[in-house]
């Protein structure tokens, strides 16, 4: 297989980004990254902090919210992997990359949200009535 025809997963593999997989038993494992090309992991690490850091920015807010569950060097190695993967498909397409926003997650899944957080209010011993801002105005 030549270069040109590995696919983004291929591709982060070979920088050594791809997650690994220690499954013995039904268990998992700990397992550390995989080997790979070394320069282009640490250059898209780098990156991927650059990136942590920037406010409003889609990487930003994946970060945030893998490193409450992975920790923060985990979640750094992810947002390095979807960086890369980003790259390629910019690359191969040549079409320019859109930042989905920090918000990206909360206009998705808007119903399922505000049901969260109305249940959560609930638990807590609030009543809640919701009201939009269209029948504020009126």
């Amino acid at each position: 297989m030549t270069p040109d025809n590995r696919d983004a997963s291929q591709l982060s593999a070979l920088a050594g980004l791809a997650p690994g997989n220690a499954i013995s038993a039904d268990k998992r494992r700990r397992v550390s990254v995989r080997a790979g090309n070394r320069y282009l992991k640490r250059i898209l690490v780098q990156i991927a902090w650059a990136a942590s850091r920037k406010k409003d920015s889609f990487q930003r807010m994946r970060f945030l919210r893998l490193q409450t569950r992975i920790g923060r060097n985990k979640a750094i190695v992810a947002v390095a992997r979807q960086i890369l993967i980003v790259v390629y498909h910019v690359l191969s397409t040549s079409k320019p990359y859109e930042d989905r926003g920090m918000d990206f997650y909360d206009r998705r899944n808007k119903d399922k949200m505000i049901a969260r957080y109305t249940k959560r209010l609930a638990q807590l011993g609030f009543n809640v009535q919701l009201t939009s801002k269209d029948e504020l105005t009126q």
